[in-house]
């Protein structure tokens, strides 16, 4: 019997041509598949995300060594409200670079910037106690005032480098680090969908760092369980040794010749990440 392109036989070719399309560029782009970067020597931006509370007080602890040579611009990306994570970014940034000056920017409120980095604010994902029904729509907020900020095409201002670098116009983040707030988790999905649009180009960077809190003794929070099912983070760091659980062999972690941690599954265990 001879095969009839009849319009529902089409169609249903055309959604399963498409279906196909969807998964495969999926599979491409998913962070938890995408190999480890080779060593960075130029420049970085890196996107921090301060979910207020403990979570903004592990985060600081967490990036206390880092170093404004490397990761030459900083982003601090903080909920709308959480004043106490904006006041501690600035205070963390004078700490840093013993700079002292800061500016809001005159269109966009939201935004301020220092010598070296700004701090973002974005929509709250979910507030305590807040019903399930209105979270999915300030989620939804939340989310689409993250893809604008990690778009390429959001302002950021020019920084004054050493004579060798010449000037540096940071755009999208080189690597996004978060520890657990519903924030986080939208930012990292923000980045899923850049990169699936097309908007940003996963060998350029939009590196994904999911780190577990450290009151996460043995198994996942929430967040975390979202981020490790859905791959969306590149690494994923627990701070016991008990978080890597009991799933894939377990194998060391080693650099320089030295032993730093293990790693089974998707999961990386290096010691506690805070003081």
């Amino acid at each position: 019997m001879a095969f009839e392109p009849t319009p529902v036989r089409l169609t249903l070719a055309a959604l399963l041509l498409l279906l196909t399309t969807f998964f495969l560029r999926i599979l491409t782009i998913l962070p938890s598949r995408r190999p480890p970067a080779p060593p960075r020597t130029s420049p970085a931006h890196i996107l921090i995300v301060l979910g207020s509370g403990g979570h903004t007080a592990e985060m600081l602890s967490m990036i206390r060594r880092l170093s404004p040579k490397r990761y030459i611009y900083r982003t601090y990306l903080v909920s709308s409200g959480d004043a106490f994570s904006t006041l501690k970014a600035i205070d963390f940034e004078r700490r840093l670079t013993a700079s002292d000056t800061t500016t809001r920017d005159k269109k966009n409120p939201k935004v301020v910037r220092g010598e070296g980095f700004e701090i973002l604010t974005v929509p709250r994902a979910r507030r305590i106690h807040q019903p399930l029904y209105t979270a999915l729509l300030t989620s939804l907020l939340c989310l689409l005032s993250c893809l604008r900020f990690l778009s390429p095409y959001h302002p950021r201002g020019t920084l004054n480098t050493p004579q060798r670098l010449g000037t540096y116009t940071p755009t999208t983040p080189d690597v996004i680090l978060t520890n657990g707030p519903a924030t986080g988790v939208l930012v990292l999905i923000a980045a899923f969908i850049l990169r699936f649009l097309g908007v940003v180009r996963g060998d350029e960077g939009v590196r994904c760092v999911y780190v577990e809190s450290w009151a996460r003794v043995g198994g996942l929070s929430l967040s975390g369980r979202i981020v490790e099912g859905l791959g969306l983070a590149e690494r994923f760091l627990v701070q016991w040794e008990r978080g890597l659980g009991g799933e894939g062999e377990e194998e060391e972690v080693v650099e320089r010749g030295k032993v730093v941690g293990k790693r089974r599954g998707g999961r990386e265990w290096r010691g506690f990440l805070v003081e």
